[in-house]
C-alpha cells in the first residue's frame, strides 16, 4: 500500500496513512491507487452484510415475516446502537418470537453518544442489542426460526445457515473459501483480494433491489448519524450506497454508473478513511462540492488541524490524484 494521506502541523508532517483505492465495474478493475498487485487477501468484515442479507431474501425470510424496509436495512447494518436502531431490532425480535437474550453477538457500549450517555447516567450496562451487528444477528435468528434450525449455535461454521452464506459468498465474490475466520461478532467471514470484493459487492446490489432500496432510503439505519457510509448515502440522495467494514474498509456502489469504489486504510484510522473517501468521491464527481458542503458529511471532511481553542495550526492533505485518464476510463 502507498501513502494516501498526510497530516501536517506547522511545517512538519507528523502523521501519515497508507492505503488503497480501487475502482471496478462488473467485468474488471478500471483503476487503482496503492495496489500492491500481490493479490493479497483481506477479510470482508461488515462489507459482507448486504450479501448476508441476500441469503435471507433467498430463503424467503423477508416475505415470511413481512419485513419492513426499516427491518431490511437494520439486518444489513453496522448500526450505532441509537434508540431508533434498538427500537427497530426490538420490534423485529418480537415479530420472530425471540428476545435479545437469544442474540449471540456479544455486547459492547453503543457508538451513539446519546445512547451511551443514557446507559452511563442510569448505571446500566450495554447488552447484545447494542452491538453494532445485532441487526444482522436478528436476521440470522429469523432465518433459523423460519426453517426450524437450532438458534443456539447459528454462528457455527457447520450451521446450515452459515454454510449457505459461505456458499453464496464464494459464488458472488468468485473466490473459493480458502480463508475463513470469525468476525468481531462471532459470525464466519471470508477473505479475498480487493478485485473480488468489488465484483461481489456490485453484483449483490444489482441482483437484490430490495436491499439496494433499503440502503438508499434508510441511510441512517445502515450506520448512524456521523457514520461515513450513512452520510455518503444521505448526501447523494441514495444515488450512492455505501457500507463500511472494520479495519479501515469501505465500499461505495454508484447505481447509475454500476461501478464500485473501494477504500482500505492500512492502519484502520476512521478519520483518514472518511477524508480519503470523500476526496475520492469528489475527484470522481460522484459527489459534487455542493452536495458535500450542504450536507452533514461536510463535518467528516474537515481538513484543518486545530488546537482545543479552535486555532488552525495545520492541514490534512490527501496525496493521491485521480488522473484525467482515471476519470475518463469510465
Amino acid at each position: 500500500m502507498k501513502k494516501i494521506l498526510e497530516i501536517k502541523r506547522g511545517q512538519i508532517v507528523e502523521r501519515e496513512h497508507s492505503g488503497v483505492l480501487f475502482l471496478s465495474d462488473s467485468q474488471k478493475i478500471l483503476a487503482s491507487h496503492g495496489d500492491d498487485s500481490q493479490k493479497t487477501c483481506y477479510y470482508l468484515r461488515s462489507c459482507a452484510k448486504p450479501l448476508q442479507s441476500a441469503v435471507l431474501q433467498d430463503l424467503g425470510v423477508f416475505e415470511y415475516f413481512n419485513f419492513s424496509q426499516e427491518e431490511i436495512a437494520v439486518v444489513s447494518s453496522s448500526h450505532s446502537g441509537a434508540f431508533g436502531h434498538v427500537s427497530v431490532i426490538e420490534g423485529l425480535l418480537a415479530k420472530i418470537g425471540k428476545t435479545q437474550n437469544d442474540l449471540i453477538c456479544g455486547a459492547h457500549m453503543p457508538w451513539d453518544s446519546q445512547a451511551k450517555e443514557y446507559l452511563i447516567k442510569n448505571d446500566l450496562v450495554p447488552s447484545a442489542i447494542h452491538n453494532n451487528c445485532s441487526g444482522k444477528h436478528t436476521g440470522f435468528l429469523a432465518a433459523c426460526v423460519m426453517n426450524g434450525w437450532d438458534t443456539s449455535n447459528y454462528t457455527d461454521f457447520e450451521h446450515p445457515l452459515q454454510e449457505l452464506i459461505i456458499e453464496k459468498m464464494s459464488e458472488y465474490y468468485d473466490f473459493e473459501p480458502k480463508y475463513l475466520s470469525k468476525d468481531g461478532c462471532g459470525a464466519p467471514i471470508m477473505a479475498m483480494p480487493f478485485e473480488n470484493m468489488c465484483k461481489g459487492f456490485l453484483k449483490c446490489f444489482q441482483d437484490y433491489p430490495k436491499i439496494q432500496e433499503a440502503f438508499a432510503e434508510q441511510p441512517y439505519l445502515i450506520g448512524g448519524y456521523g457514520k461515513i457510509d450513512s452520510e455518503i448515502i444521505f448526501a447523494s440522495n441514495g444515488r450512492l450506497v455505501s457500507k463500511v467494514g472494520a479495519e479501515g474498509l469501505c465500499m461505495v456502489y454508484n447505481l447509475k454508473k454500476e461501478q464500485v469504489l473501494l477504500v482500505k486504510i492500512a492502519d484502520s484510522n476512521n478519520q483518514a478513511r472518511a477524508i480519503v473517501l470523500i476526496e475520492a468521491l469528489r475527484q470522481l464527481e460522484w459527489l459534487s462540492l455542493d452536495e458535500i458542503k450542504n450536507n452533514p458529511i461536510v463535518r467528516l471532511f474537515d481538513k484543518n488541524v486545530k488546537t482545543v481553542f479552535g486555532d488552525i495550526v495545520g492541514e490534512i492533505s490527501p496525496v493521491f490524484e485521480l488522473s484525467k485518464s482515471f476519470v475518463k476510463s469510465f
